[in-house]
């Protein structure tokens, strides 16, 4: 009963924001992971491979709902899937090989500096700020790999990383970056499933509980499900939002998970 309210409120937040949801989705399913009889290490890293399952789906029906709104480039969308289809690769394999405990530590650093970087004020509004860099194919390519690599390393889906990008190097305004990050997810989040579900998870897994590779269908499934309807909803309410209060939120959220990474991780 527990995975119905879970799955539906990873999938508003995923929506939201814009993210994979990974950000709820990673702590709830490690509780929950732990409660089924997995050891610390094999409920941090299963979480991480299922959290892009949940991802996948909340993502999916939040970019249905954004496409009805605002049109991405899609060349855009392309280079930066094609980089993280690289960097998805690379994440996963550190992943597996890393003590679950540093992945909380390096989770939480990278979510701490960015809610850092969305509260501190800034004299620019969204739409006075220039361009960084150039949006070259090169640049879309090597923003792609860093996402993908983020997402296999961490579970989430790269939007927390990915909407910094293209706010600060861009000068893209925050809703419609995370927008954009909706639809690059879809991609990171389904690269990433693959790699870890032809993966053999080196921890034991405990009996009843159904996996491929290191994902657990059996919590990850009925999540998704539900994170598929609440991304929808999230989506929808993104579009209401005013852009400065929407950061303020990002970035409030992403220090409660800090919180909870760094001093009840273990």
């Amino acid at each position: 009963m527990f995975l119905i309210p879970a799955g539906a409120v990873i999938g508003l937040f995923s929506g939201f924001f814009g993210v994979g949801g990974g950000t709820i989705s990673i702590p709830v399913l490690t509780w929950l992971l732990k409660f089924a009889g997995y050891t610390h290490e094999g409920s941090i890293k299963t979480a991480i491979a299922t959290s892009l399952l949940i991802g996948f789906f909340a993502s999916i029906s939040a970019s249905i709902r954004n496409f009805k709104t605002w049109h991405p480039t899609k060349r855009r969308i392309l280079f930066l899937g094609l980089g993280s289809l690289a960097g998805t690769r690379i994440g996963t394999l550190i992943s597996v090989y890393l003590p679950g405990t540093i992945l909380s530590y390096l989770l939480g650093t990278v979510l701490f500096l960015t809610a850092v970087y969305y509260l501190v004020p800034s004299k620019k509004t969204d739409h006075s700020v220039k361009n960084r860099l150039s949006e070259t194919k090169s640049w879309l390519l090597f923003f792609g790999l860093g996402v993908g690599v983020f997402s296999g390393l961490t579970g989430m889906g790269g939007g927390i990383i990915l909407i910094p990008m293209l706010t600060f190097f861009f000068g893209e305004e925050a809703k419609k970056a995370a927008i954009t990050s909706s639809f690059v997810i879809v991609l990171t989040t389904f690269f990433g499933v693959i790699q870890y579900g032809l993966m053999t998870p080196g921890y034991p897994v405990p009996e009843g509980q159904v996996h491929w590779g290191f994902v657990s269908l059996s919590m990850g499934l009925p999540v998704a499900i539900l994170a598929g309807l609440g991304g929808y909803f999230g989506a929808k309410l993104l579009h209401k939002t005013a852009g400065h209060l929407w950061k303020r939120l990002f970035a409030v959220v992403l220090m409660i998970v800090v919180v909870d990474l760094f001093f009840f991780g273990e």
